[in-house]
């Protein structure tokens, strides 16, 4: 089940499925110091925001989870995923997902109605050997960047057990926000995702939240092992959505693990 941990400067949700190891976190629009379109948990200092404004929120968001800095992408809708082994800031490599096998090693991905995907992954004790995190959009939902940075781990991993490991998959847009065009739905069919596509008075909708669970469940998930936060973009006002406003600001997911016996008491509030 998830929660909002309302006394972070940046709200963000959180899941009490999570290993006691596993820190981990989905941000909101509503609370931060950006202004406008950009109001107010904007972390994104490639959208026109203030960039002073998203400096501040970056700087609270850390100071209150005692992150030096969160590694995220230059995301380009495509299934490359990197294993970072030490911090890299700025936007620096380009990839749709990082995973990591370092503990306090802080990594994320930003999406504004695309899904983010946490991935929290473990032998056949439960012990803790890596984290990922996913920004799957259309695209790379359609080309399953799910299998190819689980194979990418699991290769460094063969230990790795899916009966132990845990998925969550935080706030993005819904099926009945999300309008497709017919040829993109037919490319999900023909994929074998017709569960997750539907045709209402001439109208295309795609339900990318089924096409990730279906995803992560053929690679070896058990459905109770997989984390839905329920929550769309476009619905919510307390999200940043891309197809509610063009000019919007980015939510935030971010993981990494903390395995040495650390206090994660903030994780609970």
């Amino acid at each position: 089940m998830f929660h909002t941990c309302t006394e972070s400067p940046i709200e963000y949700l959180y899941s009490d499925n999570a290993a006691p190891w596993l820190c981990h976190g989905f941000t909101s629009a509503r609370k931060g110091h950006s202004q406008g379109a950009f109001a107010r948990g904007n972390l994104s200092f490639g959208v026109g925001d203030d960039p002073a404004a998203v400096q501040r929120n970056w700087d609270e968001l850390n100071a209150f989870l005692g992150t030096q800095s969160i590694s995220i992408p230059r995301q380009v809708h495509g299934v490359t995923c990197i294993h970072l082994t030490e911090p890299r800031p700025g936007l620096s490599v380009e990839a749709d997902a990082l995973w990591t096998d370092r503990d306090q090693l802080a990594i994320g991905v930003m999406t504004a109605d695309c899904v983010p995907v946490v991935l929290q992954l473990a032998d056949h004790q439960g012990k803790g050997l890596a984290v990922a995190a996913i920004h799957a959009g259309w695209r790379s939902a359609l080309d399953n960047i799910s299998f190819y940075c689980l194979q990418q781990i699991r290769s460094a991993y063969p230990s790795l057990d899916f009966s132990h490991s845990q998925a969550f998959i935080g706030p993005s847009i819904c099926q009945h926000c999300y309008e497709v065009s017919h040829d993109l739905a037919d490319q999900f069919c023909q994929a074998g995702y017709d569960q997750a596509v539907s045709r209402r008075k001439g109208h295309s909708f795609l339900d990318l939240w089924r096409v990730t669970v279906l995803q992560l469940m053929k690679l070896g998930f058990a459905r109770n092992n997989i984390d839905l936060a329920a929550r769309c973009t476009r619905c919510d006002e307390g999200f940043f959505s891309h197809r509610k406003n063009p000019q919007t600001g980015r939510e935030l997911a971010f993981v990494w693990m903390e395995r040495r016996g650390a206090t994660l008491s903030f994780m609970k509030r």
